[in-house]
């Protein structure tokens, strides 16, 4: 077996094809790294939005659940609204919701 080679002209210009894609390639990301470089060191955050909130933890979440299921009917607190032991959150809905449908 003989090993084939590739004449020079068809090497040498390969060599050039992929030295000129990587000197773009760097240069590209020379340039995108430099412009958002440039704006982020520049850019002012004077002019963020303030607004008002309240962080909650989520440990402090309660689930609100009853023992046989039903359709809440009234809802007597609203979201954020600080509640006391023993009060009243929500009521059942008394009538059945269509035909049919029967207490366990």
């Amino acid at each position: 077996m003989t090993a084939r080679t590739k004449p020079a002209n068809v090497t040498a210009a390969a060599e050039r094809s992929i030295r000129r894609h990587l000197v773009i390639g760097l240069a590209t990301v020379a340039l995108l790294g430099g412009g958002i470089g440039g704006l982020a060191a520049t850019t002012e955050l004077s002019g963020a939005v303030i607004a008002p909130g309240v962080f909650v933890v989520d440990s402090y979440v309660k689930k609100v659940q009853h023992p046989t299921g039903g359709i809440i009917g009234e809802l007597d607190v609203r979201n954020g609204q600080k509640v006391e032991a023993g009060q009243l959150l929500a009521r059942l809905e008394t009538r059945r919701p269509w035909r049919g449908w029967r207490s366990w």
